[in-house]
This record gives C-alpha cells, sequence and structure tokens, in this order.
C-alpha cells in the first residue's frame, strides 16, 4: 500500500459494550445488535460507526461516529469513493441503493489494507441520498429562513427559538425534553465589514 493511515474522530458514542467478542475486529464497521451493544456490520449495512478499540464481550466498545478513521478495506478502492460496508465490518465502494457510510481518503490495494476514511451517518447511495435532502429537516430549515427574513432585515439581528434535541444517544421518549435555544444580536453570525 505504501500509506500511513491516520484517523481524527470527531464524535465517540458514549456507553457502549460490545455484545460478542470483537477483540479481533479493530477497525471495523459496527451496528447496534441490542440496547447499547454493538457487533460487527455486515454487508451494506447501516452501521454506526468504527470500532476503535479490541473489546471482548460486554467491555465497553469505543465506537467513531464521525470524523476520520481507519478502516479496512475488503478489495481494491480508489480514493474519493464513497464507502459501503461489506462482509466482516470492512469497507468496499459503494454501489446503487447502498448505505454509504463514508469516503475514501486513502486507496486501497487489497483486502485487509488499512486506510483513512471519512466518516459519516448512513445514508442511501446516489439519488435516495439526494431524495433524503428534500425531507423534513431541509424543509424546517426553508421554513425558519422564510420567518427570518420576514421579520428581520438583517440576519445578525434575528432571534431565532430553535428546539435541540439529542443526536446519538438513544432515550426513551419520557426523557426528551426540547432546550430552547436563543440566537440574538451578540451571536453574530456574519461579521460587518469594517469600515
Amino acid at each position: 500500500m505504501g500509506n500511513t493511515s491516520f484517523d481524527a474522530p470527531l464524535y465517540r458514542i458514549p456507553g457502549l459494550t460490545a455484545s460478542a467478542d470483537l477483540t479481533l475486529l479493530q477497525h471495523r464497521f459496527v451496528i447496534v445488535s441490542a440496547s447499547e451493544q454493538v457487533n460487527v456490520a455486515g454487508v451494506a449495512a447501516s452501521a454506526i460507526g468504527v470500532l476503535q478499540n479490541k473489546p471482548n464481550t460486554g467491555q465497553a466498545a469505543e465506537v467513531v461516529a464521525a470524523g476520520v478513521s481507519n478502516v479496512i478495506a475488503s478489495a481494491a478502492i480508489t480514493a474519493g469513493t464513497d464507502l459501503a460496508t461489506a462482509a466482516n465490518g470492512k469497507v468496499a465502494a459503494a454501489t446503487a441503493g447502498q448505505n454509504v457510510v463514508g469516503k475514501a481518503i486513502q486507496a486501497a490495494s487489497n483486502d485487509d489494507d488499512i486506510i483513512s476514511a471519512l466518516i459519516f451517518f448512513a445514508t442511501s447511495a446516489a439519488a435516495n441520498f439526494s431524495a433524503s435532502l428534500s425531507s423534513t429537516p431541509s424543509s424546517f430549515i426553508l421554513r425558519e429562513s422564510s420567518r427570518i427574513s420576514s421579520r428581520s432585515s438583517s440576519l445578525n439581528s434575528a432571534i431565532i427559538n430553535l428546539q435541540v434535541w439529542p443526536l446519538l444517544r438513544p432515550v426513551s421518549s419520557s426523557q426528551v425534553r426540547p432546550q430552547p435555544c436563543r440566537l440574538d444580536r451578540s451571536a453574530t453570525l456574519f461579521p460587518r465589514p469594517a469600515s
């Protein structure tokens, strides 16, 4: 291979344990197998992230859900290719309809090559990904943008009430309490040019 792989995790999912012996499966994609437990992902799985350590059954599993991580290739991969999970938590080039779990930063020449990849939340490949962009979150953003524009001549003076929800840690519906977040003039989004 010749490349030196690297990682730069942005978010690790706390509180997970291994539901099986994962001691030989470091740098493989994992799925949720039971409440707060993970196991190695299979082909085209909707993985939650990449295993960073080597836990045995019941031990803490360090899983990176976003950022740059080392991953194990299942075959030759070109740098810049969208990735999907392959057998045994490895990665392969994503094909139409598969969940895209990352993008190769480095090329792989062979099975079992360790490469660096940008990891992100699983999305459907190609056309399915474009369709998902027009779902509720985007329409919410457009609706809020219109509301701000109609009330304010400048985004810097707008006051926005947002609801912040927990994103990655599953909780029961009785524990979910939206927290208001206020953005006002003191939080300048677009600084004014110096005169």
